[in-house]
C-alpha cells in the first residue's frame, strides 16, 4: 500500500506540514503491521502536486492499493476525506469524511489506519492493533509541533534543519516524555554534522544525547537506535554502531533510512557486499528516495562497478536533476574512469545546486588536481579558506584536494585534523580516492587509530 500526501485544500500554504504530517503518521502505523509492505513517505513525496493516474503511480511503487486523502481547515475545525483504492481493478474499497477539531487529528489518523485494516481483511492481534495505535504523545500541540519538525527536516537543507530543531525541541518542551520527538532532535544533529553544516564535535555528541534520552523513554524505538549509529561511528565504535542499526531494522524492517545508514556502516568497515546488499535492500523498500538511489549508486562504486554506479546515479537524477549529492556521486564514479571533464562538469553541478557545500567544493578542487587543472584547484583551496573564517569546514575537504594535486604531505596532515576532529571518514578504509596513500605506514596507523583493521 501507498500513502499519498495529503492534499492541502485551504489556502494556507502553512498548512502543507499538517498534509504532509497526517500522511506520514498513517504511514508510521501501518508499517508496524508484519503482513504489509507500506511504501515510506520519502518515495510517495515524489507524486506531491503531480497529476498522474493511479494506476500509474501503483505500477512504479509496485503496489496494489493507493490511500488517497484530502484535508481542510476550517476555523479549529479539519474536514478530511480519504478513499482507499485497488489499482488492479481501479475501484474504491472504502471511503469516509472526517469532521473533527484540529487538535483530534490524531485520533483521526489512528481511525484511518484500524479502517484501512479492516477494509483490507487483516485479522489483527491485539498486539498489532496495540502497535498500531500506539499513541506516542497525548498532547495535540506536541504533536503538531512534531509534524512540522519533520515537514522541515524532509527539506534536507540547513535552514530546514535548523527550523526542525526549534520545532522539535518545543514539541519536547510541549511533551517533556515524547520519544519520537527526541529522536527527531537527533536526526538533525547527525546529518548537520554529516552533511559538514556543524562540526563533528559539536554534533554528533548532541545527536547521541538526544538518541538516548529517547531509548530512555522508549527502548523499542526504530528511529532512536539508528540515530544512534551515527555518534557510534564519530567514536569510531564501530561494532556498538551496526548493533544499533541491526536493531533498528529490527525493530522496522520498513525503516528505510535505518538500511541506508546501515549499508554507510557496511561499508566504513570493508563489508563492501554487505553493504551493496543492504542499499539495494533499502531501495527496495524505499523505491523512490533520491538519498537511497543516490547511496545505491555510491555502493556500486566502491564495490569497483563504476560503469553500474553511473547508471544508477543517471536513474537517480532523472528523478530529480538538480539532486545535488547524486551529481556528487556521479562525479566521484567518472573520477575512478579517469572521464575527468565530466567529472568535473557533474561536481560543479552539485556546488552550484547546494550553494557552494565546503563537501561538494573539496571534491570539485579534487577533480580540478586530477584533471590537470592547477590552478583552478588551487582557486578551490582559496574558497575553502575563505569559508572556513565563517562556519564549519571539514578537514576532509583540503585532504582531498591535495591528494588531487599529489601533495601527500598535505594530504596526510588534513587527514590528521580530520581525525582529530573525529570525522566519521568518506570511506576511508575502501575508497579508491586514497590508494595512492595506502602503502604509506601513517594512512595504516591512521586506520589502526580509527579502529579500522587496516
Amino acid at each position: 500500500i501507498a500513502v499519498l500526501p495529503f492534499v492541502n485544500m485551504s489556502d494556507d500554504p502553512g498548512m502543507e506540514y499538517l498534509s504532509d504530517g497526517a500522511a506520514q503518521s498513517i504511514i508510521y502505523g501501518l508499517s508496524q503491521l508484519p503482513q504489509v509492505r507500506v511504501i515510506p513517505f520519502s518515495s510517495v513525496l515524489h507524486y506531491k502536486g503531480q497529476n498522474i493516474s493511479s494506476q500509474q503511480i501503483a505500477e512504479e511503487l509496485g503496489v496494489r492499493a493507493l490511500l488517497l486523502g484530502r484535508l481542510n481547515q476550517q476555523g479549529d475545525n479539519l474536514l478530511v476525506n480519504v478513499e482507499l483504492v485497488d489499482t488492479e481493478v481501479n475501484s474504491v474499497l472504502w471511503g469516509e469524511q472526517y469532521n473533527q477539531k484540529i487538535t483530534e487529528l490524531l485520533a483521526v489518523q489512528e481511525k484511518i489506519a484500524m479502517e484501512i485494516s479492516e477494509n483490507l481483511r487483516w485479522q489483527l492481534s491485539g498486539e498489532e492493533q496495540s502497535q498500531m495505535t500506539k499513541k506516542h504523545t497525548q498532547n495535540p500541540e506536541a504533536y503538531r509541533s512534531y509534524l512540522e519538525g519533520r515537514y522541515w527536516w524532509n527539506k534536507r537543507t540547513e535552514e530546514g534543519f535548523r527550523k526542525a530543531i526549534e520545532s522539535f525541541q518545543q514539541a519536547i518542551d510541549q511533551d517533556s516524555g515524547y520519544a519520537l520527538a527526541y529522536a527527531g532532535l537527533a536526526d538533525c544533529h547527525n546529518l548537520l554534522g554529516n552533511y559538514e553544516i556543524v562540526s563533528p564535535q559539536e554534533s554528533f555528541p548532541r545527536a547521541e544525547s538526544a538518541a538516548l534520552r529517547a531509548l530512555e523513554l522508549d527502548e523499542t524505538l526504530a528511529e532512536a537506535h539508528a540515530s544512534l549509529g551515527w555518534p557510534k561511528m564519530s567514536q569510531w565504535r564501530w561494532q556498538e554502531a551496526g548493533r544499533e542499526f541491526q536493531r533498528a531494522i529490527e525493530l522496522n524492517p520498513g525503516y528505510g533510512m535505518a538500511h541506508l545508514w546501515y549499508g554507510y556502516y557496511l561499508s566504513s568497515v570493508g563489508r563492501l557486499d554487505e553493504a551493496l546488499a543492504e542499499r539495494k535492500r533499502a531501495q527496495e523498500v524505499d523505491p523512490l528516495s533520491l538519498i537511497i538511489n543516490a547511496a545505491l549508486g555510491d555502493s556500486l562504486h566502491l564495490a569497483g562497478r563504476s560503469d553500474e554506479a553511473i547508471e544508477q546515479l543517471r536513474k537517480t537524477l532523472e528523478l530529480d536533476p538538480n539532486f545535488a549529492p547524486a551529481h556528487f556521486r556521479l562525479s566521484l564514479a567518472l573520477v575512478h574512469k579517469s572521464r575527468y571533464e565530466e567529472a568535473i562538469a557533474e561536481a560543479e553541478k552539485a556546488v552550484t545546486l547546494s550553494g557552494g557545500s565546503p563537501r561538494y567544493l573539496g571534491f570539485l578542487g579534487y577533480a580540478y588536481g586530477v584533471g590537470g587543472r592547477r590552478q583552478d584547484a588551487e582557486r578551490v583551496l582559496d574558497q575553502l579558506q575563505e569559508q572556513s573564517s565563517q562556519g564549519y569546514v571539514s578537514a576532509f575537504s583540503r585532504a582531498f584536494i591535495y591528494l588531487g594535486l599529489g601533495s601527500k604531505e598535505n594530504a596526510f596532515g588534513w587527514l590528521e585534523r580530520a581525525y582529530q576532529a573525529r570525522d566519521p571518514g568518506y570511506f576511508l578504509k575502501v575508497n579508491p580516492l586514497f590508494d595512492p596513500l595506502r602503502d604509506d605506514p601513517r594512512f595504516q596507523d591512521l586506520l589502526r587509530r580509527m579502529n579500522l583493521q587496516p
